[in-house]
């Protein structure tokens, strides 16, 4: 305990003080204005001497303020004075009472330059040095020590303290092999205390705390120095998350900018993980994967947020494939009422023509098959409904179509198909009982008539006839893709500008 030396004064006393045991501060003479007898006590250390010279003045008094530090024995003495009765010094020592007072004598009725007093920790007392009627001064030396020489653990108002030859434990002491921490004062510490060292943890008996410990419901670690550790530590072959409060950190965490994910027992999670029903996957490290991933044979791709995709996902502006336990498919998938499909090569979703299994196949921007009559680069193509590309004869929605057997395009045009020869609108529909670029077309959809008729026109009007004296009249007639009207002289009673 440092404490400062003050200047000491001197005090005339009445000789009340021979006959009483006990002294209040105002029977002091120079003290009758005042009430604190610090004002004029020198305060001393245990074990410390003070050389001070009594004056010649009769019932001259020293007074001194000690605390003690240690519960036990004290020696109080005066010593160095010449011998003889009429020059003896004597002390006493009295507690500190209420309003800093002077009170009960604690030395006993006996005055002597030497006794030994039991004090109390902590308690502040006033010894007084004085000496008998004197016509002559007298030197002296004073002082005060502890003599119980008290060892181990004593408990006072609650607080334990421990002493080892006669002192007060103070700072880090190793006791039977655990370590405690004693304060400034004293008192052994409990619970957490913050040291020039770092944070400490001591259990209620103060023996320092090591290893993974729980406190109030949270979990922190301590070295085996006793020091809290914050940050990354491994506990059994397992990692830990603490955070700088030292508290042990369980769920999502991410320190660095990069997220982990730590059990319900702080443990550092690795693998597949499960979280309010998305899924996630953490390499070796505890490091959570975003992007492609690749376990076996399988693949499986982790979002942004780390969160594993299924179904049709886009990735760098291509379509994937991921079923339901999030590995990524590809081939034939059905995506709502919709088919699509997946390159067996990089499983990309497919887009424009492509050969399956040895049919063709078309599917749009949007990586969707189609399905019926699709118009491609100006050619008229059919898909069935398994989406496969037909050709030859077919009939859709009750007229006939033509599709070229190699490149699957609908015939616009005449086309001979087998021995017959045929017409095709431009919308690739067959042409059936009407005349095409001046050609009769059978109701079947055959070419016999090798005549070739024309529009003429005399005075009267336009008329449609050809070179075997054919005309027609009194009939409606398509040609061309128009309908026309003759009456019964042959002439076209609706002709327009395209005659």
């Amino acid at each position: 305990m440092k404490i400062k030396l003050l200047v000491g004064t001197m005090f005339v006393v009445s000789t009340v003080l021979a006959c009483s045991g006990q002294v209040l501060a105002d029977q002091c003479s120079q003290a009758d204005s005042k009430d604190k007898p610090d004002d004029y006590a020198t305060e001393v250390l245990d074990g410390q001497k003070s050389d001070i010279s009594l004056s010649s003045e009769n019932n001259d008094l020293d007074l001194y303020v000690f605390a003690a530090p240690l519960p036990g024995k004290y020696v109080v003495e005066i010593t160095g004075y010449e011998s003889g009765k009429e020059d003896t010094p004597y002390v006493y020592v009295f507690e500190k009472g209420s309003s800093d007072k002077l009170a009960k004598n604690v030395s006993g009725e006996t005055y002597n330059s030497s006794f030994e007093v039991e004090l109390e920790m902590g308690e502040t007392y006033y010894i007084a040095a004085w000496k008998r009627h004197s016509n002559k001064s007298t030197d002296y030396t004073f002082n005060i020590h502890y003599t119980t020489a008290k060892k181990g653990w004593f408990y006072i108002d609650g607080i334990w303290y421990c002493c080892s030859d006669g002192t007060i434990q103070k700072g880090w002491k190793q006791l039977a092999g655990d370590w405690y921490y004693f304060a400034p004062d004293g008192k052994m510490k409990t619970g957490w205390s913050q040291t020039p060292g770092g944070w400490y943890y001591f259990a209620r008996s103060g023996v320092m705390q090591t290893g993974l410990l729980e406190i109030d419901g949270s979990k922190y670690i301590f070295g085996d120095d006793g020091k809290m550790k914050t940050g990354w530590q491994k506990l059994d072959g397992s990692w830990y998350y603490f955070a700088s409060s030292g508290e042990m950190k369980t769920g999502w965490i991410q320190p660095g900018g990069t997220w982990y994910f730590m059990d319900e027992d702080g443990k550092m999670h690795t693998g597949w993980l499960e979280d309010e029903g998305k899924w996630y996957y953490m390499i070796s490290d505890g490091t959570m994967v975003k992007g492609w991933l690749s376990i076996g044979d399988k693949k499986y791709y982790l979002g942004s947020d780390g969160a594993m995709v299924t179904g049709v996902t886009e990735i760098d502006g291509a379509l994937y494939y991921f079923s339901d336990s999030g590995v990524k498919k590809d081939g034939w998938v059905q995506s709502g009422s919709t088919w699509m499909y997946f390159s067996t090569e990089d499983g990309a979703a497919v887009t424009g023509w492509q050969e399956i299994s040895g049919k063709k196949y078309y599917f749009n921007d949007d990586c969707e098959m189609l399905i019926g009559l699709i118009e491609v680069d100006d050619e008229l193509y059919y898909l069935a409904s398994s989406g496969a590309m037909q050709t030859d004869w077919q009939k859709i929605d009750n007229e006939w179509y033509y599709f070229d057997l190699e490149s699957g395009a609908a015939v616009k045009g005449w086309k001979q198909v087998g021995s017959k020869w045929y017409y095709f609108h431009v919308d690739g529909t067959m042409a059936a009982g009407e005349y095409c670029e001046g050609y009769q077309i059978n109701e079947d959809g055959t070419w016999t008539n090798p005549n070739k008729a024309s529009w003429k026109q005399d005075s009267v009007g336009y008329w449609y006839g050809d070179a075997s004296g054919w005309y027609a009249k009194n009939e409606t007639l398509i040609i061309d893709g128009e309908e026309y009207m003759f009456d019964t002289h042959g002439y076209c009673t609706n002709p327009n500008m395209n005659v």
